[in-house]
């Protein structure tokens, strides 16, 4: 394929079973975006049901383990419960640079980071000098931890995808309106990519 492109899809959990719609996604993405003739890598955290779906569709997994961030809930948590989120994304943690050498190894034109909680995942293409697909689907009321995601947001997404104009609208509040595009179901990150490999030309 002339216009193949290299990507590399980030999953940020990996269900041993019955996995989120999130991440049926992602593997619909990597799927399909393989039989298009591109070349795909993808990683998870773990043990993955979708893992054999991937294989028998020629699609390989890797395992990397990355705690996601859980700052993306929407209602309030108790101090102790919220406390401990907080410990738990700021704290070192060596997958990041684990991800990075991942990717440098397969040199992704694109890197596609599953949902708001992957922040390590963005930051870790950020690293290894590749342009980031950020997929979200979250949805957060102002205040200090969306602050906080959207200084990650702007820092490490080359282009953010947002699944509805719900989450569009509050990605536009705080700024990043010219880099998000509101694209609804799987064919997200397809025109994601096209986008960063035309700004990477």
């Amino acid at each position: 394929m002339k216009d193949a492109l290299s990507l590399a899809f980030l999953s940020h959990v990996a269900s041993p079973q019955a996995p989120t719609g999130a991440e049926r996604s992602l593997a619909l993405l990597a799927a399909g975006m393989w039989r298009r003739g591109h070349h795909v890598a993808v990683a998870a955290p773990g043990r993955w049901a979708l893992e054999s779906e991937l294989n028998q569709a020629g699609v390989e997994v890797e395992q990397l383990p990355a705690p996601p961030c859980w700052l993306t809930y929407y209602e309030p948590r108790p101090w102790p419960v919220a406390a401990l989120k907080w410990v738990g994304c700021v704290r070192p943690q060596t997958a990041g640079p684990r991800i990075a050498r991942w990717l440098r190894s397969c040199k992704p034109d694109v890197v596609h980071v599953n949902c708001l909680p992957h922040v390590r995942g963005a930051a870790a293409a950020r690293s290894a000098g590749r342009p980031a697909v950020w997929h979200l689907r979250e949805i957060l009321p102002p205040g200090r931890r969306r602050r906080w995601l959207v200084a990650n947001l702007a820092r490490d997404a080359t282009r953010v995808v947002a699944v509805s104009e719900a989450v569009g609208r509050w990605l536009g509040e705080e700024g990043l309106a010219g880099r998000t595009q509101v694209v609804h179901s799987h064919a997200a990150a397809i025109v994601a990519s096209e986008s960063c490999r035309t700004q990477r030309g």
